[in-house]
């Protein structure tokens, strides 16, 4: 319903009819709590939260999903650029993948969850906030070249919900119980996770990261 950026809440467009007023509902309960809302996506543009991932401090990673649109993705970037925002890395994703954290989210500056089996549907997108001017290239590339070790995860292998974490802190993370096997590879690599019930929540298809509203981000 929204999403947190160095100057405040942006608020979120929703796919599905029955949500389209729930961003309101929250940008009314943050401005109670003292937090600034820093914009919100006019009511063509669809773009969810959980679709989104931020990454090294300057950038910010969409996924171009089931529940996104073209003005959605424009008013986005644009409300990141005055945000301070550097680059936004644009990623199509197969149809029927609802959000981008199904199947790629960072946990640190070098460290990420990726399912690469669905990270190859088309190229990304780079987006130069300032300048507009734009790159191409895989996802693999884009994370290689960036110098980000990718932990290998898959729904059919590891569970619903494999690389749906909430990100506490770099490297610390919260997710499904049942996510075991992804939880010791991120504690081999000097994390903590932590694993908690979901068999109500799964049966929405939720994850702990699409169901979860960061309200202070340091990067």
């Amino acid at each position: 319903l929204a999403v947190m950026s160095p100057s405040g809440a942006i608020l979120m467009g929703m796919a599905m009819e029955g949500r389209k007023g729930d961003p309101e509902i929250v940008g009314k309960a943050l401005s109670r709590a003292g937090v600034p809302i820093a914009g919100r996506l006019d009511p063509q543009g669809v773009l969810e939260g959980g679709g989104i991932s931020y990454f090294g401090g300057d950038t910010v990673v969409v996924g171009r999903c089931d529940r996104t649109n073209t003005a959605g993705l424009a008013m986005f970037a644009s409300l990141m650029r005055k945000s301070g925002l550097r680059r936004m890395v644009t990623i199509p994703c197969r149809p029927g993948t609802v959000h981008i954290d199904g199947f790629l989210l960072f946990i640190d500056r070098d460290l990420a969850l990726a399912d690469p089996s669905r990270m190859d549907y088309g190229p990304a997108e780079i987006t130069d906030l300032e300048s507009g001017a734009r790159t191409r290239m895989t996802t693999a590339e884009f994370l290689e070249s960036e110098g980000v070790e990718c932990i290998s995860v898959s729904e059919e292998r590891d569970g619903f919900g494999a690389a749906n974490f909430v990100v506490t802190a770099p490297r610390r993370v919260v997710g499904y119980e049942w996510t075991r096997r992804v939880m010791r590879e991120i504690e081999k690599r000097g994390g903590t996770a932590v694993g908690v019930p979901g068999g109500e929540l799964r049966k929405g298809l939720g994850g702990p990261h699409c169901m979860t509203c960061a309200l202070e981000r340091s990067g």
